[in-house]
């Protein structure tokens, strides 16, 4: 029997020192098997020479067995699952839990904390609180204690309007506020202080220490042990103290003795300091006074010890502490409605869950010429669960990317960068040189860039989700453009009056004829420079009138042709070729390889191939147990049947056999039973125990048919010679059907009417036969 299997998945083997988990087998009293390393530092199970499971292959056959019981209990497919994780929990060892219940053929819709799905649970049961209500579940099962503290928000406030302060559905919304665990704090630790106690009575009286022996007869004693602690346990829970029996401890010999309520609780004195210890760091974390908190729920056995029981009150300020949960289904409730509401597939009033990671999670970029001393960034701060996080990076080569658990030293309370996995991201030279970078002319103003995307799921597990290249590439290009109408009009407008101002200058080759003629009259009489005049200015007057009508006439024509113009101007635009550039965006996915750097290393294929194929191998083993089972449960209700009232007691069996065929059936009987139980049957196959049922079965068989073939030949309907007649076969061959019809008797004779019938009834009605018939 492999007892605690469960905590052994994700842990690391070897300690820092270089030890291995030995201890465990004597902190826990873990027997009949033992534990070792792999070479990923993981435990494995050694129950003897030829039986070693790894710890992902134990946990993996323990939910291929759950999901075989769901799927016959539900009688349809099972392929999601919840699982419910303690708090203390590193993410390597939910990592792995993930992988196991793979192996299983089971997809992982989320991880869950202990104490949060109880805490869910627990609102539900409520149907939902009509104002804030904070709530601590104190959790102590068999091998873990958790605490948690949780706020309750309705969904609407007391005068029916929705809350806004929060995204709530259904019921309103759960925070989760803390969670503080001891991985070394359960039930079974308060076990082994009483088996302890036990075991050193009997050595002080009869000089064994059971616990001392390395054999098949140290593991009984140990798990006697064990089973005795725990009813003492119980026991000193509603009594003063408990006696403890234990048969067969040693060689036989049992050993009896007394246990004292005030003994155990000296001896489990550390375990409750550290218990309360536990309790009142959670309700530190989540930032409340114990005024705050509205209730305290107890779950698990180990919550059931009276002195932890009376601490914890003490401890909440002497309030009553609540034991309204179900400790047996409150985290397998709490789970399914969350479950049922990441599915889609259900419609569930239930609460919204804001939980948030409890540490944080770092990354830095590998070093390069521009910076050889990257420094560690965050990535996520407590964030929510679940949570996307995108990183762009303008690197053009290759490069890694690390990702960091944070935390505070407790000891020194100095952080501590614990590295996860690396990424090695080798693709990106590859990606960007096919998008264009590597060509031989590259616009100054182009640009490269990786994006990475981080997910934080809801167990808390950190993840690559995708890498992707883009390049906006700028290239040079040639453009036709049409000339804006605005611009053409200006540029027209200052070529009219560089054209008008031309025009109005003086006409230099006239004025200096005048200013010569001028010189050569200087000198004539008055009265011939007064005669010009007056006729100069009659000339003026005629050349005014003249003017005035030309240009009277230029306007009307320049009027009646500006639309002419303007729909010339509008029917043919103006283009120009001009130098400019554009931006073509490239985007490609980046491979990535990923290297894990915490302890224990998880599965690489191979591995996962070698548990597939060991849980497959289990699966075939289990199920030719089951058919052994089976058929050997057949052949001893055979025999017992035929030793008893189905047959050697059935009276109305007796007239049909002699003592001699009695005799013999019942020396069969004998022997197979012998066979059976000191023999070969008791490691055999089912084939050898059906041909034992069958051979036993050949000899009543006779009797039986004689006792029915009298009831028959005594019934009133039997008539003689009916079992002997048997109806006429058909010729089996087409000369034995000639032969037959050669024989002309009435029955071929009906027979040919009949098909004679038969074939004209499709083209008519059927012909009378030659008898005289009808059909």
């Amino acid at each position: 029997m492999i007892t605690y299997f469960k905590h052994f998945v994700g842990v690391e083997a070897k300690h820092n020192d270089g030890g291995l988990h030995k201890d465990w087998e004597q902190a826990y009293l873990l027997p009949f098997f033992t534990l070792n390393a792999t070479q990923r530092n993981t435990l494995k199970v050694h129950i003897d020479d030829k039986v070693v499971y790894t710890a992902e292959e134990l946990l993996g056959m323990y939910f291929a067995m759950l999901k075989e019981m769901a799927e016959k209990d539900s009688e349809s497919k099972v392929t999601n699952c919840m699982i419910t994780v303690p708090a203390g929990h590193t993410a390597r060892q939910n990592q792995m839990i993930v992988e196991a219940a793979e192996l299983a053929n089971l997809n992982v819709l989320s991880l869950m904390h202990d104490t949060t799905a109880a805490a869910l649970q627990y609102g539900v049961q409520q149907r939902g609180f009509k104002k804030p209500t904070t709530a601590v579940v104190f959790d102590m099962g068999s091998s873990k204690l958790e605490v948690g503290v949780f706020q309750f928000t309705p969904s609407l406030e007391d005068d029916g309007k929705k809350t806004k302060k929060m995204d709530s559905v259904g019921l309103g919304m759960l925070t989760v506020l803390a969670a503080e665990s001891d991985m070394a704090n359960g039930g079974r630790h308060y076990d082994v202080l009483l088996a302890r106690e036990v075991a050193k009575k009997f050595s002080d009286k009869t000089g064994v220490d059971v616990l001392a022996m390395d054999n098949l007869a140290g593991d009984k004693a140990v798990a006697k042990l064990m089973r005795s602690a725990q009813k003492a346990k119980e026991t000193l829970s509603a009594n003063k103290d408990a006696r403890v029996s234990v048969e067969g401890l040693w060689d036989e010999r049992d050993f009896n003795t007394v246990v004292t309520r005030a003994r155990f609780e000296e001896l489990a004195a550390g375990l409750i300091d550290r218990a309360i210890g536990t309790f009142n760091r959670a309700i530190e974390k989540s930032g409340l006074k114990l005024e705050d908190i509205d209730s305290v729920e107890l779950m698990g056995g180990g919550s059931r010890i009276p002195i932890l029981q009376t601490r914890l009150k003490e401890a909440f300020g002497g309030r009553q502490l609540g034991r309204t949960l179900n400790t047996d289904e409150a985290n397998a409730l709490g789970a399914t409605f969350h479950g049922a509401r990441l599915s889609g597939a259900f419609r569930v009033r239930s609460f919204a869950l804001a939980e948030h990671h409890r540490g944080n999670i770092s990354f830095s970029l590998s070093a390069d010429e521009s910076n050889p001393n990257p420094a560690i960034r965050p990535l996520f701060l407590q964030s929510k669960y679940p949570s996307k996080k995108l990183i762009t990076v303008y690197r053009t080569k290759n490069f890694n990317i690390t990702i960091y658990d944070t935390q505070a030293d407790p000891a020194t309370g100095q952080v501590v960068h614990v590295p996860i996995n690396q990424y090695e991201l080798k693709g990106v030279v590859r990606t960007l040189n096919k998008m264009g970078l590597n060509k031989e002319y590259v616009h100054p103003k182009s640009k490269a860039s990786i994006e990475i995307k981080f997910k934080l799921s809801d167990g808390g597990l950190v993840s690559l989700d995708s890498v992707v290249a883009k390049y906006a590439e700028v290239v040079n290009v040639t453009k036709r453009v049409k000339i804006d109408p605005l611009k053409k009009k200006v540029n027209a407008t200052e070529t009219n009056a560089e054209e008008k101002a031309e025009e109005s200058k003086p006409d230099v080759p006239e004025e200096t004829a005048a200013e010569k003629t001028h010189e050569k009259t200087e000198d004539t009489v008055q009265d011939k420079a007064e005669d010009k005049a007056d006729k100069a200015e009659t000339e003026q007057k005629a050349a005014e009138e003249q003017t005035k009508e030309e240009t009277g006439n230029e306007m009307n024509e320049a009027t009646k042709s500006a639309p002419a113009k303007e729909n010339a101007t509008k029917d043919e635009p103006a283009y120009e070729t001009i130098n400019t550039t554009k931006v073509v965006n490239h985007q490609d996915g980046v491979k990535f390889t990923t290297v894990y750097l915490q302890q224990p290393m998880p599965m690489n294929v191979s591995d996962i191939l070698d548990a597939t194929h060991t849980l497959n191998k289990w699966k075939e083993r289990d199920l030719a147990k089951l058919k052994i089972a089976e058929a050997r449960n057949s052949l001893e209700a055979l025999i017992i049947s035929t030793k008893y009232d189905g047959f050697f007691e059935d009276e109305s069996l007796k007239e049909f056999y002699d003592e001699a065929e009695g005799a013999s059936i019942m020396t069969a009987l004998k022997e197979v039973e012998e066979w059976m139980e000191d023999g070969d049957g008791q490691d055999t196959s089912a084939e050898e125990y059906q041909k034992k049922i069958q051979y036993l079965t050949s000899l009543t068989a006779p009797v039986i048919k004689r006792k029915t073939d009298k009831e028959k030949q005594s019934s009133p309907d039997f008539v003689p010679g009916e079992e002997a007649s048997a109806p006429p076969s058909e010729p089996s061959t087409a000369e034995e059907s000639v032969e037959s019809k050669a024989e002309g008797t009435d029955t071929a004779a009906a027979e040919g009417e009949a098909v004679a019938a038969e074939t004209d009834e499709e083209t008519g009605p059927p012909k009378p036969s030659n008898s005289g018939g009808e059909l």
